[in-house]
């Protein structure tokens, strides 16, 4: 691959977030040496930044019986997210 599709493909595989108070951040999904649950590190700090599966939870009815809940329906919830 020559220099210049390499640094095409490169980009091609990064994405810019502009998030509020936080300076830009870029996601590449080329791999390489990184642990392989950064990004849902990153995703969870996302979520509780917007509240997405609290608000989604918050739209949804658990029809499972309160007295025998052990788990609640937002912690599965974030577990499919």
């Amino acid at each position: 691959m020559t220099e210049c599709n390499r640094k095409r493909a490169k980009e091609s595989s990064q994405l810019l977030l502009h998030l509020r108070g936080v300076k830009e951040v870029r996601v590449d999904f080329a791999g390489g040496e990184m642990t392989s649950d950064a990004g849902l590190v990153m995703l969870r700090g996302v979520d509780e930044e917007i509240r997405f599966t609290q608000r989604v939870n918050a739209l949804l009815t658990d029809p499972r019986d309160p007295e025998k809940v052990e788990h609640e329906q937002e912690t599965f919830l974030r577990q499919r997210v």
